[in-house]
């Protein structure tokens, strides 16, 4: 009963929102693609070797999800590992990052008819969400199969998502509870999961997955060809902001125009939003505070050296 209030719900938000959606394919080029996998026609699952399913949402959980891909291919060679992703950034990134060797897909959405078909088209061992993004439906249909469902790597956001569940304690209760386990981050996220009335038994604290797959060095492959395209010199400090949200660009942009102000420092501004989609909203930002815009999609190696020095890259 509780899957078929679901799927009437999605139904009315999705019309409800159709507007901004085809204002989105129109303006952006977004959700034209994989429809039929949003729907469950996920790719068949061939031969007899059992499947663990990954999931993450975008970019930074497929980027979590490196070195738990490569264990799992390593320790468990029986087993064939799929990944999906929601956003098309996701996609791409899960497509660079581990195919062929693995197939990639879109992530279906939450309707009990799609959610089934797409277990029954790749019938899993177990599925393994990275940070969260936990759908009743999903869950649900999960458990009537038998087929457990992991969160690694877990996390609730204290400020948006946090109070999004609380108006829903009961149905977020059951469907965390369903779960086979919860790996969080720290502590501090297993109090906000108990808070919403998960089970002890259910929360293990992990650590932060990131921090196993991120890669320091004082050098990275190709930096040095790329910091002349850009017209970088070696006496220069470069400043990332990356992953940037709407409001933070002009935050980064003063502290930026403050730090040029005094004498002696000689610095570049990076500035890297979270969302493609954006990229043209912030060049107008940076452009209309008076600086020169470098963008790295339009430039070439022998073009750099007419932008000017100062030139903020995008």
């Amino acid at each position: 009963m509780l899957g078929w209030i679901l799927n009437v719900a999605y139904a009315l938000a999705l019309v409800g929102t159709s507007p901004m959606w085809l204002a989105r394919m129109i303006r952006h080029g977004k959700y034209r693609r994989d429809w039929a996998q949003r729907l469950g026609r996920v790719p068949r699952r061939y031969g007899l070797q059992p499947v663990i399913w990954i999931h993450g949402v975008s970019v930074g959980e497929i980027n979590a999800a490196r070195q738990l891909v490569a264990e799992l291919h390593g320790q468990l060679p029986d087993y064939r590992v799929l990944v999906s992703s929601t956003t098309d950034t996701g996609l791409a990134a899960a497509q660079r990052l581990f195919a062929p060797e693995h197939k990639v897909f879109r992530w279906p959405w939450d309707f009990s008819f799609a959610v089934d078909a797409a277990l029954k088209r790749l019938a899993p061992a177990m599925v393994i969400l990275v940070e969260g993004d936990v759908w009743p439906n999903f869950v649900g249909r999960c458990r009537r199969r038998g087929i457990p469902v992991v969160v690694v790597n877990g996390r609730i956001g204290p400020h948006k998502g946090f109070p999004r569940y609380r108006r829903i304690r009961p149905l977020a209760a059951r469907m965390f509870n369903s779960l086979a386990a919860i790996g969080v981050q720290d502590e501090a996220y297993a109090r906000l999961f108990r808070r919403l009335g998960v089970r002890d038994d259910q929360l293990v604290v992990t650590g932060m997955m990131k921090y196993d797959t991120a890669q320091i060095g004082d050098r990275v492959a190709g930096q040095d060809e790329l910091a002349a395209a850009l017209g970088i010199t070696p006496d220069q400090k470069l400043l990332v902001a990356g992953g940037t949200g709407a409001g933070e660009e002009p935050i980064v942009l003063d502290a930026f125009e403050q730090l040029r102000r005094q004498p002696g420092r000689q610095a570049r501004l990076a500035i890297v939003p979270r969302k493609p989609e954006r990229f043209d909203e912030v060049a107008r930002w940076i452009t209309g505070r008076g600086f020169e815009l470098l963008r790295r999609s339009r430039c070439s190696d022998s073009g750099a050296g007419r932008t000017p020095p100062d030139a903020v890259i995008l």
